[in-house]
């Protein structure tokens, strides 16, 4: 029997770097789903490129799949698993490793799943997913490939000792996610009419008497451009709102040669992952912290929610004197704790704790989001 809370829900799983525990994520909620008799999907953005077999020149099969599962995948990389996959229907898209087909799990076995690039096309495939009653979605995703995730309802966010070994590092690199996924939303009503005389989404100074006045681009990234914004900001500005990609160096820029200006005026941006493309996911901590403290605000269109972390104390240690890796494990209890302490949202072990706990609060948080 089908669980009608998870009806059509996408869930992305966001990987800060290879290895960190992603496709360990998404093997236990697969099988954890097959237990539950959901009929469940997965898809990716594009996919990381590793594991190339060196005789054939595919990837490598890395996730397990069972009998009725749902995949958007290339026909190259059907070949590639020992699953067998009945293709479904065709799509007109593709990536660097060819047309992307929709299949379905015949025979249980190892996949590898390359999904489409863009957030359209994105669209689309989830879209006709869903047409097969797929209750649960899930879509790889990783910080490099992370904009068209926002097509997902929800994140969960893998990270561990393969992006560094610093436990430091993961956990104010993790809050920093946290934290921009955790942006206050701007009331759309204060967004209508954005565009200049020909039509186009540019940055747009609102003013206190509603009136617009619009730069020549659509984003904030270079020195030349938080020039051209800082000549037409005034006192009578209240919002900014660039509809581009913002990047850190252009936000310290703008508060660097203006902060008294900016002064409870509110920076807006379409969501979270604008600025986290073009910025250090540590230094950004720093530029936020700043901006609270001299009052300036920072808001986002639209947001979705991080449900939970897992990590993954792995990493592949290099041996110089035998010039070859090793398996190395960090301190999980101190990466753990670490962590815990800079979010409010639960930290998950897999492989440790097993996918129980995260496919509870998985299952509880997608369906209240319907409320």
């Amino acid at each position: 029997m089908m669980d009608k809370s998870l009806q059509n829900k996408v869930l992305g799983i966001l990987g800060t770097s290879k290895n960190t525990g992603k496709t360990t994520t998404a093997s236990a909620l697969l099988e954890i789903a097959n237990k539950k008799n959901l009929s469940v999907g997965i898809t990716s953005i594009g996919y990381d490129g590793e594991d190339i077999d060196n005789i054939t020149g595919l990837p490598k099969p890395r996730i397990f799949t069972e009998k009725g599962i749902f995949i958007a995948t290339t026909n190259n990389c059907i070949k590639a698993g020992t699953a067998i996959i009945e293709i479904l229907e065709g799509t007109k898209f593709y990536n660097a490793l060819g047309n992307i087909v929709i299949g379905n799990v015949i025979e249980e076995g190892l996949a590898v799943i390359a999904g489409p690039n863009k957030g359209n096309e994105l669209s689309t495939i989830l879209e006709r997913l869903k047409r097969y009653g797929n209750e649960l979605i899930l879509v790889d995703g990783a910080l490099n490939r992370i904009i068209p995730l926002m097509k997902a309802d929800a994140l969960i966010l893998t990270t561990g000792a393969a992006r560094s070994i610093d436990n430091v590092f993961l956990a104010r690199e993790t809050q920093c996610i946290y934290n921009l996924f955790n942006l206050p939303k701007i009331d759309k009503n204060n967004l209508l009419n954005l565009t200049d005389d020909k039509g186009k989404k540019v940055i747009t100074l609102i003013q206190k008497n509603y009136s617009k006045s619009f730069l020549k681009t659509n984003s904030l990234i270079s020195l030349s451009d938080v020039q051209e914004l800082i000549s037409k900001l005034n006192e009578k500005s209240c919002s900014i709102f660039v509809p581009g990609i913002l990047t850190e160096f252009a936000l310290n820029e703008l508060i660097k040669k203006n902060s008294k200006l900016l002064k409870n005026k509110n920076i807006i941006i379409p969501n979270p992952t604008h600025l986290l493309v073009g910025s250090n996911t540590i230094s950004l901590t720093d530029t936020l912290f700043k901006m609270n403290k001299l009052e300036i605000g920072l808001k986002v269109v639209r947001t979705i929610p991080i449900l939970a972390i897992t990590i993954n104390p792995f990493y592949p240690l290099y041996r110089y004197e035998n010039n070859r890796y090793e398996k190395g494990w960090v301190n999980r209890n101190g990466l753990y704790n670490i962590i815990k302490s800079m979010v409010n949202i639960p930290v998950i072990d897999i492989v440790k704790e097993g996918s129980d706990n995260l496919f509870n609060i998985i299952k509880k948080e997608l369906y209240l989001s319907k409320k």
